[in-house]
């Protein structure tokens, strides 16, 4: 089955090519259509069953544009299939494709694992999952196209002033965006190609091990579009979906756990050597510890409240952040009475995934309960939760009781972990 993720029903409203897709919300209100015309057909035949519904549920959806009737099944059998299961029933099948149809159309993109690298100060790596032949196509990856790059990558000194004077330290560019690390480019051009398929981001530089190469996948292949090799950078402006795209190939035959490797090429060696030895460590570097090492340190360890860290700061560069689900459990629960024992919530059912993210909290109380775990009153302020989010009205601040340990994180403050020092 095909892999989604949610971004939002906004994605698809704020878009002019989606205007009659259904959202989320639509389908269970096709499902309650559905259910209302077979509870008005139900001591009816089939045949009249089937007469009624391709005779008016069917054609009314060519009528109207309508999201929520574009939602329901365009044949009676579909319908019926809804009916005795679920509308999600009859659409699964148009995310599956067969094992035939994979090995003819797509692409393997678990050959790649990460790691720690073997090359020293390099952070993380990518690792072959299993024997990979010479000449496999290890991964493949669409590109972001970014016609101009400096009109994108540069980065400059901000700062409040109506001096003349300090108008030209205005544009002054202070550093570039970390995404240039990971785009293809040229000297000689202003366009750069950024892969973002899974895990090529992961594979280092090394001019003497490489034993993977890119090279242009096939036309129609990973949404690549082979006549776009002869656009020039300004022709490819207006379109915001990829349409190039890389294919990762083995120069040689590589082992199982076996690190991969790109030639970055001449240019991107001799600006990393002149960096490595220009990069000086920040002060008090030594002293740092990034959110992850305080989830891992602190995990068993009460944490503070307000009042307490008046007197026992936590660091300027981390903050906490309470799970996104005691936010929606309080809505639902508003009208209930509340547990006053420490026991609303399951604290196993807090787990935090790589993009969850929850809301900015502090902690006003801490208690324990009979058993001796500590629950927290916290302060939520709420944010949307991605930027297609309508039906946000502005950032609000819920009291919230009873917040089990495993629903507080440590986050790092945005715009302050390792990786945005000037030097990084």
């Amino acid at each position: 089955g095909e892999l989604f993720k949610f971004y939002g029903d906004a994605w698809f409203t704020t878009r002019p090519i989606f205007d009659s897709l259904p959202i989320s919300h639509d389908y269970p209100w096709a499902q309650d259509l559905l259910d209302a015309f077979f509870a008005k057909v139900e001591k009816k035949g089939n045949s009249f069953k089937l007469a009624a519904y391709e005779g008016l549920m069917v054609p009314i959806q060519s009528i109207w544009n309508s999201r929520t009737l574009n939602a329901l099944p365009k044949t009676f059998s579909e319908a019926t299939i809804a009916f005795e299961q679920d509308i999600g029933m009859v659409y699964q099948p148009n995310a599956t494709r067969s094992i035939e149809w994979l090995q003819e159309h797509g692409k393997c993109v678990d050959h790649i694992t990460p790691g720690l690298s073997t090359i020293e100060g390099a952070g993380h790596g990518g690792f072959a999952k299993r024997d990979l032949p010479k000449g496999a196509v290890i991964t493949g990856s669409p590109l972001h196209h970014i016609p101009i790059k400096d009109g994108f990558m540069p980065m400059f000194k901000a700062f409040h002033s109506d001096t003349a004077a300090d108008e030209k330290l205005k544009t002054e560019v202070a550093r570039y965006q970390l995404l240039l690390n990971y785009c293809f480019g040229h000297s000689q051009s202003t366009l750069l190609l950024c892969p973002y398929g899974a895990g090529v981001g992961y594979i280092n530089h090394n001019q003497t091990r490489a034993n993977v190469k890119v090279v242009w996948s096939q036309h129609g292949k990973t949404a690549h579009d082979a006549t776009w090799l002869e656009k020039r950078p300004h022709e490819m402006f207006s379109t915001q979906s990829a349409r190039l795209a890389l294919d990762y190939v083995a120069t040689r035959d590589i082992a199982s756990g076996e690190e991969l490797f790109l030639d970055y090429g001449d240019a991107w060696e001799e600006a990393w050597n002149k960096h490595s030895e220009s990069w000086k460590q920040v002060p008090s570097a030594e002293n740092y510890l990034g959110a992850r090492e305080w989830n891992n340190a602190m995990k068993s360890l009460p944490v503070r409240t307000v009042q307490e860290s008046f007197h026992d700061p936590y660091p300027k560069h981390i903050h906490l952040r309470c799970h996104i689900d005691i936010v929606e459990d309080k809505d639902e629960s508003d009208d209930e009475s509340e547990d006053e024992s420490g026991d609303d919530w399951d604290s196993s059912t807090f787990e935090w995934g790589p993009s969850d993210y929850g809301y900015k909290c502090e902690v006003t109380e801490r208690r324990k309960n009979v058993d001796g775990n500590h629950f927290y009153s916290v302060r939520v302020t709420t944010e949307p939760i991605n930027r297609w989010d309508e039906d946000f009205e502005g950032p609000g601040l819920l009291d919230i009781d009873n917040v089990p340990r495993e629903a507080i994180r440590f986050f790092d403050v945005p715009f302050t972990s390792d990786l945005f020092l000037e030097g990084a």
